[in-house]
C-alpha cells in the first residue's frame, strides 16, 4: 500500500531536502510506516532566488531519499521528470556513477 503525506509548514515550498520530522504528524506516520521517502524539487524556488544557470541545470529533476527503511539503510536517488510526459528516469549520480562522487553544495547529503 501507498500512502501520500503532505508536508507541515517548515517543509516550506517543496525545494529543500525533505526531512522526516517536515511531514504533517510525521511521529504517527514514522511510527506505522516501513518506508518514508522524501521528495523535493530545487527548481521550485524558481530562477529568481536559484539564478538563471543553477535553475537550467535544475529544471526537471527530482530528489528522492529514503528517509526510513524498516529493513536497510537509506540512499539518494537523483530522478529526471519529463515535463511533457511524467515519466521518471534515474540519473546518474556524479562522475564515478555512484553516491559517493554525488556532488551536494546545497546540503543534500545532510543527516547522512
Amino acid at each position: 500500500m501507498l500512502g501520500l503525506a503532505p508536508l507541515s509548514r517548515l517543509g516550506g515550498d517543496g525545494s529543500v531536502p525533505v526531512t522526516m520530522d517536515m511531514g504533517r504528524d510525521s511521529g504517527e506516520i514514522e511510527e506505522v510506516a516501513d518506508f518514508i521517502i522524501g521528495v523535493s524539487r530545487k527548481d521550485i524556488a524558481g530562477p529568481e532566488l536559484l539564478g538563471e544557470e543553477k535553475y537550467q541545470e535544475e529544471k526537471d529533476i527530482v530528489y528522492a531519499r529514503l528517509l526510513k527503511n524498516k529493513r536497510g539503510s537509506g540512499k539518494r536517488i537523483k530522478i529526471h521528470q519529463n515535463p511533457e510526459t511524467g515519466k521518471m528516469t534515474e540519473m546518474q549520480l556524479g562522475p564515478g556513477n555512484g553516491p559517493a562522487d554525488f556532488k551536494d553544495p546545497d546540503g543534500w547529503r545532510e543527516n547522512e
